[in-house]
């Protein structure tokens, strides 16, 4: 939906996983796997020192003129 709003960028909000095994959250991970599949995905980066955020840079929308 962002893609298609012209959007640049959004943040995914997927908390830090304080009760996880090895200390990374089970949402952030499978939010990366996601994301590294995603077609319309340019590049994501923590945000703030793994402050429980991913900003997603999205691809131009080929649809936009």
């Amino acid at each position: 939906d962002a893609q298609q709003q012209d959007h640049k960028a959004v943040l995914v909000i997927h908390g830090k996983g304080h009760g996880s095994k090895n200390g990374i959250g089970v949402l952030q991970q499978c939010v990366r796997a996601w994301l590294y599949q995603a077609h319309n995905v340019f590049y994501f980066e923590n945000q703030h020192n793994n402050s429980g955020a991913t900003l997603v840079f999205l691809k131009k929308n080929p649809r936009s003129t």
